[in-house]
């Protein structure tokens, strides 16, 4: 799109097509998004400072482009969002921070899924202890299993 060319790593789609990676596991996706965020978030940085010396340089100068700060800041966003490297630029950051989200929702649902499973797993294992006690008591005779309980 013109301006400030692209780290190859941060091209459209290259998120995206590692999220469709079932091989990795999603915690390690997550960090791979959060790298490639942090990435993106430098490269914004960058791209909006390159931006805003552009609109700066062509209005002759930061006062040319308001009374105050307030109007000069206002000029900025307006320039910055006619810029085609800028706009490039933030699209690829919020591309990169929902990518981060999903790989974030993704982890933290196998965790509510690993955690649902733990649970299930206790309460059968819990059941059938539970019913291996009645079994136990129903084959003993109450005289004998009264003494085993003295015993112990």
């Amino acid at each position: 799109m013109g301006g400030t060319p692209q780290p190859p790593h941060l091209e459209r789609g290259t998120i995206m097509s590692q999220r469709s990676t079932k091989k990795v596991a999603p915690r390690t996706q997550l960090a791979t998004a959060k790298i490639a965020l942090r990435a993106a978030q430098d490269h914004y940085d960058l791209t909006k400072a390159q931006a805003e010396q552009r609109s700066i340089e062509a209005a002759g100068g930061i006062k040319n482009l308001g009374a105050n700060a307030e109007d000069r800041t206002r000029a900025l966003t307006l320039a910055l969002a006619q810029d085609a490297a800028y706009t490039e630029s933030l699209t690829v950051l919020r591309q990169a921070q929902a990518a981060v989200d999903r790989w974030q929702a993704d982890v933290d649902d196998a965790i509510d899924q690993r955690r649902t499973l733990d649970r299930e797993s206790r309460d059968r294992a819990s059941a059938a202890i539970a019913q291996l006690a009645l079994l136990s008591n129903e084959r003993m005779p109450i005289s004998l299993a009264a003494d085993l309980t003295h015993a112990a």
